[in-house]
């Protein structure tokens, strides 16, 4: 979840409609891994490339499976996710944005809960609690997003 604060709001979000507000910054106080994902949206006057800022792997699913980012909008279509992550995760000293190829969820024996992981294009696995080697086994995965929609993704 992101933050804001009424003194970094500005006037810009009343010109793109009256149930817009716009913020010259948001807050992420969490170290915890948040996404940055392009969508394309169309209706019958107009098709748009956005970028959201989505806390959670659920918010991916809805987008990807039923919803829109806006109430107009009667097409959604996600174009590319890109994990950021805390440098907790991604053993290195700063965040990282790195674009992926899936994200999973399943069921982990292991933590006795479910869990998801993140596929990057460069190969990188990462769950929530850091960077897998190998890939765990997982009962009744789902892919919740794959880059490449003609072949499934698998863990």
């Amino acid at each position: 979840m992101f933050f804001t604060d009424n003194c970094a709001e500005t006037p810009v979000g009343a010109f793109m409609g009256p149930d817009k507000r716009s913020w010259r910054c948001v807050e992420w106080c969490l170290n915890a891994p948040w996404f940055w994902v392009t969508v394309r949206q169309r209706n019958s006057q107009y098709s748009v490339t956005d970028c959201l800022m989505v806390s959670t792997p659920r918010d991916i699913e809805w987008l990807a499976h039923c919803g829109q980012a806006s109430s107009d909008v009667e097409e959604s279509q996600i174009v590319e996710i890109q994990l950021v992550s805390p440098p907790r995760l991604n053993r290195t000293s700063s965040w990282l944005m790195e674009p992926l190829d899936a994200v999973i969820s399943g069921y982990s024996p292991d933590a006795d809960r479910t869990v998801h992981l993140f596929r990057c294009r460069n190969g990188k696995l990462y769950g929530e609690e850091g960077v897998y080697d190998t890939s765990p086994q997982l009962k009744n995965c789902k892919v919740i997003f794959s880059a490449s929609s003609d072949q499934p993704a698998s863990p």
